[in-house]
């Protein structure tokens, strides 16, 4: 869930695709995930590519693009972390496979995650929650979006503020 950006016309399409390219758009994501973090902050430095054995996942290998995302525990109780997350690359699926190689998958990514838990999700708990970047005057620009009520009901639950 989240803040993402649309174009509304050609041009303003091209300007934000090159701002993706060239990584020149910040990116900040929330996120719970299963386990307490060793590290409470760190980056996950990377190469990905699509999983052999699954065409419709990526993977972490030596081959495929360089991805970097970093991370920083915001609060932690009973196995589970709230997390910021920044991406400064945008790869496919870059935040799940990023935490799940890190053994911290997002609680309740039905692709990456692999961990019975308590709770009935079918979707991860991730959301946008933060994008800036300078729009075509040179202007920097920062949108902001409040998690959504299912992120808040399962913070509180799990006892990871609100």
């Amino acid at each position: 869930t989240g803040l993402m950006v649309i174009a509304k016309n050609n041009s303003s399409y091209k300007y934000l695709k090159n701002l993706f390219e060239t990584r020149k758009i910040d990116k900040e994501y929330l996120a719970i995930c299963n386990g307490i973090f060793e590290k409470k902050s760190g980056t996950i430095h990377t190469f990905m590519d699509r999983d052999p054995n699954n065409r419709r996942k990526m993977a972490v290998r030596n081959s495929g693009r360089d991805s970097i995302s970093k991370y920083e525990v915001i609060s932690e109780n009973n196995g589970y972390s709230l997390v910021k997350i920044k991406i400064l690359t945008g790869r496919t699926h870059q935040i799940r496979v990023h935490m799940t190689y890190i053994n911290h998958p997002l609680l309740g990514d039905p692709v990456y995650g692999n961990v019975k838990h308590k709770f009935n999700l079918d979707h991860q708990l991730l959301h946008c929650h933060k994008l800036g970047f300078k729009d075509k005057d040179g202007i920097y620009r920062e949108f902001c979006a409040n998690v959504h009520e299912d992120f808040k009901k399962y913070q509180k639950i799990l006892g990871l503020g609100e």
